[in-house]
């Protein structure tokens, strides 16, 4: 099982929980029209919000609309994006659907020698790490391959290799990956780095639960500088990485994105197959699908669990690749993320008439649009909520002060959004006087956005700040809907 970002060794596969049943109105307090309770612009006064919205709540019992601000008004949806690619990818593949990475060999197989070639052939796990590809290698040794006569070529799958998500986001950030139908510890390696007197001891590693082998595709060094803290250059296949002494203290550890996920993989599975028993030459790394019979395999979890992590845990790297396939599997080639982005954009439009325009799969860019009013259409889908809802993550009303509120409460489970000076939250209420809602609230502050373009700070000056009054209007009007 692949680690998540952010993600502890330690910490296992969350279920979620499915949709209660509802609750009788008569264990609840009485329910209030949404023309009782106060102006909705009142409410976004007292947050002290600073920004534009656009926001809807949607009554799924009665099929009406109860209110909202700019609803029709389009903003960047960041990360609820996914909520749209989760549907997409478990319409499109099926929600039983797994991934095989397979090693492939031509030519003859004879007194454990393959005459011809040996191929690690993708197949757009989006979970796949370090101990996949040892069990891979292990099952290759005990099926009798030892060596290889021809070459070990490696296949990045058919939608072959972007280098990152956004090239708007700085180098560094372990969330803008390469795209690949590799996902190796979802194209990122391990830095760990540890004062030694006057000097640091810096490693970098394909670490998982099991297995960490160093890798030749990625090095690192510190540099006597004070910015940009991380510096990337590729050199002869090789990324270089460089980072500021200063900024080090006494240790520490983080990941890095890898920009070549096929040689990556290559690299560390070379390493593996050595400890199996399997000799391989150095990988070649090839764009055509190449032909061969298959020795071993390794599969993905079934798609629905993969899309319940990709929610909980909004991983960029796996809905980008969730969403080629699915791109894939309607037909279509997309010769890059934006074209696979605009794919998804035409399904949903053949759904739900609706005129959002995407150029990712994940959110990570902040040209994608789609208004609160189209989010709800997509989210009040029949489809969606017996797809969608069961996997959204859990969301805890608060009151004023950011505490939880105890008693009657409501239910929310929904996919939060977030870059920087833009916050959303969209997904379904079922509030306590037994109403049904599903609901879209998009943030943002273009001028602050705008200003803050380019910038290397992965949070700039202001953003939480900002960031925090969204997340108090945003629990003031959960509050409010679920009273209705």
């Amino acid at each position: 099982m692949a680690l998540w970002p952010g993600m502890a060794l330690a910490d296992g596969v969350l279920d979620r929980a499915t949709r209660p049943p509802r609750r009788p109105a008569s264990a609840a307090a009485a329910p209030v029209a949404a023309s009782d309770l106060p102006p909705l612009a009142d409410v976004v006064r007292r947050a002290g919000f600073d920004g534009e919205l656009s926001l809807e709540v949607f009554d799924l019992g009665h099929a009406r609309r109860i209110e909202g601000i700019s609803s029709e008004n389009s903003k960047p949806p960041a990360s609820v994006t996914k909520a749209v690619t989760a549907v997409y990818a478990l319409e499109t593949l099926g929600p039983t659907h797994r991934f095989a990475t397979r090693l492939l060999y031509s030519g003859t197989l004879q007194d454990g020698i393959a005459s011809g070639d040996v191929i690690l052939a993708a197949g757009g796990d989006p979970e796949l790490d370090t101990d996949d590809l040892a069990d891979l290698a292990a099952l290759a040794a005990a099926a009798g391959l030892r060596a290889v006569r021809g070459r070990f070529l490696v296949w990045p799958g058919p939608s072959g290799e972007f280098r990152e998500i956004d090239a708007e986001q700085p180098d560094y950030l372990d969330y803008n990956p390469a795209v690949s139908g590799f996902a190796l510890n979802f194209n990122r390696v391990y830095f760990e780095w540890r004062r030694a007197g006057g000097d640091y001891t810096l490693t970098l590693d394909a670490r998982a639960e099991r297995y960490q082998p160093a890798t030749r595709v990625a090095t690192i060094e510190t540099d006597n500088r004070d910015l940009p803290v991380y510096r990337l250059q590729e050199r002869g296949g090789v990324e270089k990485w460089s980072v500021a002494r200063g900024a080090l203290g006494d240790g520490g550890t983080r990941w890095l994105p890898v920009h070549q996920p096929a040689a990556y993989a290559g690299d560390v599975f070379r390493t593996l197959a050595a400890g199996a028993g399997l000799t391989l030459p150095a990988a070649q790394i090839v764009t055509e699908a190449p032909a061969g019979r298959e020795i071993a395999r390794v599969e993905s979890r079934e798609l629905t669990r993969i899309v319940s992590g990709m929610l909980y845990y909004s991983t960029n790297l796996t809905a980008e690749m969730l969403g080629l396939a699915a791109s894939r599997a309607l037909g279509t080639a997309p010769r890059n993320l934006r074209a696979s982005a605009t794919t998804m954009g035409n399904w949903l439009r053949t759904r739900t008439g609706s005129r959002a325009r995407f150029v990712d799969h994940s959110g990570l860019s902040g040209s994608s649009r789609i208004s609160a009013a189209e989010m709800v259409a997509f989210l009040a889908d029949p489809r969606s909520q017996e797809l969608l809802r069961p996997l959204l993550k859990k969301v805890t009303v608060t009151d004023d002060q950011g505490n939880a509120l105890k008693g009657d409460l409501p239910r929310v489970v929904a996919k939060t959004g977030t870059l920087n000076f833009a916050s959303n939250l969209a997904g379904y209420l079922d509030a306590p006087g037994g109403g049904h809602y599903a609901f879209a609230i998009f943030g943002t502050n273009a001028a602050r956005r705008l200003a803050v373009e380019g910038s290397e700070d992965e949070v700039p000056p202001g953003a939480r700040t900002w960031r925090s009054h969204a997340h108090s209007l945003q629990a003031a009007l959960l509050r409010r809907w679920s009273r209705l």
